[in-house]
C-alpha cells in the first residue's frame, strides 16, 4: 500500500494496525510514495469515533523529549483523534510481535478487556512456557514481548462492546493455567 491509499484509509476510521518497520530517528512509518510522518499524521489524519491506533513496530513509542512532553508517532496518533494506542519502546522481534498481538486481539476481543488489562494478559500467555511443532522452542524472554505498552485509553466504542476489566481474574487464570500445563 502507499502512503496515500493508507491516509485515506485512516480517515475516520475506528482501527489502525500497522505491523511493519518504523523508523525512529525520523519518527515515520515507510511506504512507497513517502514515509507517513509525525507531522502528516497530524496534519492530514482524523480517527472517528475515539479510535485504536497499534503500531506493532520498532520504537514507534519513541521521540524526542521536549517540554511539552515525548513528541512522536504515539503523540500524533492521539492528536488525530486516536483514544489510545499501543506502541513499542524498542525493537520487536517480527515473529514473537506477531503472536503477541493475536493474544492481544483474542483477550481484548473474545474475553472483553480493556487495552492496558488486554495488553497485560497477552503479556503473561507470552511469558508461559509453550509447546510448538517448531524444533526450536518459541521466545518467552521479556525482552520479545516487555517492549509493548499503552498509550491513552480504552476506546468509548470498545467499552460499548463491553470491554472492561471484569475478564480479568479469568484472563490471568487462563495464563496460570497455561503455564501449569507447559
Amino acid at each position: 500500500a502507499t502512503r496515500d491509499h493508507v491516509l485515506a484509509a485512516m480517515d475516520g476510521a475506528l482501527l489502525f494496525h500497522f505491523a511493519g518497520h518504523a523508523n525512529v530517528h525520523r519518527a515515520a512509518l515507510p511506504f512507497p510514495g513517502g514515509d507517513l510522518t509525525q507531522a502528516v499524521l497530524e496534519d492530514k489524519v482524523r480517527f472517528g469515533g475515539g479510535a485504536l491506533a497499534v503500531l506493532s513496530a520498532c520504537d514507534s513509542g519513541r521521540g524526542q523529549i521536549k517540554s511539552e512532553g515525548v513528541l512522536g508517532l504515539a503523540r500524533a496518533l492521539l492528536a488525530s483523534g486516536a483514544c489510545g494506542a499501543v506502541v513499542t519502546l524498542w525493537q520487536v522481534h517480527s515473529e514473537s510481535a506477531c503472536a503477541l498481538m493475536a493474544s492481544f486481539y483474542h483477550f481484548l476481543c473474545h474475553h472483553r478487556l480493556s487495552l492496558p488489562r488486554a495488553l497485560q494478559a497477552a503479556m503473561l500467555t507470552q511469558r508461559a512456557p509453550q509447546r510448538t511443532s517448531r524444533r526450536e522452542p518459541r521466545p518467552i524472554d521479556p525482552g520479545y514481548w516487555a517492549p509493548f505498552l499503552v498509550v491513552g485509553a480504552t476506546p468509548a466504542w470498545l467499552q460499548r462492546l463491553g470491554a472492561n476489566d471484569q475478564g480479568e481474574q479469568s484472563a490471568a487464570a487462563m495464563s496460570a493455567s497455561n503455564r501449569r500445563e507447559a
